[in-house]
């Protein structure tokens, strides 16, 4: 099975800091074996003139890789940012919408956990993470303070786990069986520069 050990930013300033947290936490759940790091939309050019968009993360290597699912794998993640991070001069301190999204391959997980999966009982996994914290940096750094207030969760139609990108549009692999997916959104708080 692959390592689910995801690839760690080894110097990450301010909203990295907290995200490559938030992979180290997601790397403890079992059935995820990949979590990638902050996703950009990446436009491609296919026939005479439509664009797609892709979600394409840092894979560790010096490289951009599209994030779509895979035959191979139970699980995969990423986080996405669909809009902009704004500045509070009240608090001093930084809020933006933070995406997780997860592909799930159906006929994979099942094998490997010997019985049924729920969407349900996965979003609950991540959920009990708790995914407030300082960055697995000391508690009473005020530097490090994050706070995420879960907000929704979106699964099975990838037309509302992918609102953000266009790539699925093309394919129909993404709207058939053996493929679930599902998204987390967070109202992310964080100390930072940005």
């Amino acid at each position: 099975m692959p390592s689910s050990t995801p690839h760690i930013v080894s110097t990450p300033v301010d909203l990295d800091r907290h995200i490559e947290a938030m992979k180290i936490q997601l790397a403890n759940i079992s059935w995820l074996d990949r979590v990638y790091g902050l996703a950009e939309p990446t436009p491609q050019l296919i026939g005479d003139n439509e664009t797609i968009i892709y979600p394409r993360v840092y894979d560790g290597t010096r490289e951009f890789s599209t994030v779509t699912t895979d035959d191979e794998l139970q699980a995969k993640s990423f986080f996405y940012i669909p809009s902009s991070i704004n500045y509070n001069r009240i608090t001093n301190r930084f809020d933006c919408i933070i995406r997780l999204i997860v592909t799930v391959n159906v006929n994979v997980l099942n094998a490997a956990l010997n019985s049924e999966y729920s969407i349900h009982s996965l979003v609950k996994d991540i959920k009990n993470l708790n995914m407030d914290g300082v960055g697995g940096l000391t508690p009473s750094s005020e530097e490090n303070y994050r706070r995420m207030n879960f907000v929704a969760y979106y699964y099975s139609k990838v037309e509302d786990v992918f609102s953000d990108f266009t790539f699925w549009q093309q394919d129909t692999k993404y709207r058939t069986h053996p493929l679930n997916m599902f998204r987390m959104d967070f109202d992310m708080e964080f100390n930072g520069d940005c």
